[in-house]
């Protein structure tokens, strides 16, 4: 085999350990292309458009319009009409990894009834806030009357585990005018598995192997047989 054949043969071995299947990071429909399969939800208070717009105190969209963080489509989870949150969630199992996703909260009531929205990792009794926003809170997380915020990305690193997803909006106080949460681009990053590393540092080293002795492969002297003496 080839210096050249040698080098290709080692990077496919590597590119297949980047393609092997990374430990089972069993999150689905992140960004809601199918819907609301694999989530648990209150159906009647939530939607699925490919844009949401934002309305002022009089219910006239202001012209802060959302279009999907990924694919076609994102979700919109309305507040009900009392001060229970209304979410949606989803129970994964990863083998660790990075978990990441995009949430915007737009609240749709005055500073003086409180609306919040929310999303977080619930495991085992432990919660992992990874976003918050509400109406009359302080610097960063207050939006004030019928403002908003612009999508917001967020990731954390997960150990092995079971997790709940959990994302959701409350109406504050008064029960009216409620407020939404926009999410989208959930996902799971999974580490590789071990065999999945071996693969890739194979092929790496192989390429290397490969690239050395070409480097020192020795160069053919040319001699010019018409060369006058």
């Amino acid at each position: 085999m080839g210096a050249r054949s040698s080098i290709i043969a080692a990077l496919a071995l590597a590119a297949a350990g980047f393609a092997a299947p990374a430990g089972a990071a069993e999150l689905f429909n992140g960004s809601f292309e199918d819907i609301l399969n694999d989530w648990a939800a209150d159906a009647s208070l939530f939607q699925t458009p490919g844009v949401f717009e934002h309305k002022d105190e009089n219910g006239v969209p202001d012209g802060k319009v959302y279009t999907p963080v990924h694919g076609s489509m994102l979700g919109v989870i309305q507040a009900g009409f009392d001060t229970s949150p209304m979410f949606i969630t989803q129970t994964f199992t990863t083998k660790g990894g990075t978990f990441s996703g995009s949430a915007a909260f737009l609240a749709e009531d005055y500073a003086d009834y409180n609306d919040y929205g929310y999303v977080r990792l619930i495991s085992g009794g432990n919660v992992i806030e990874l976003f918050y926003r509400d109406i009359a809170g302080g610097p960063g997380v207050g939006v004030g009357a019928f403002g908003y915020t612009d999508w917001t990305s967020f990731s954390t690193v997960l150990a092995a585990g079971t997790y709940t997803l959990e994302a959701g909006v409350a109406n504050g106080v008064d029960g009216e005018n409620p407020s939404f949460l926009l999410v989208d681009d959930f996902r799971m990053n999974a580490v590789p598995e071990p065999t999945t590393w071996a693969l890739m540092i194979a092929g790496f080293g192989l390429a290397g192997a490969a690239l050395r002795r070409r480097k020192l492969a020795p160069v053919p002297i040319r001699v010019d047989r018409d060369r006058r003496r």
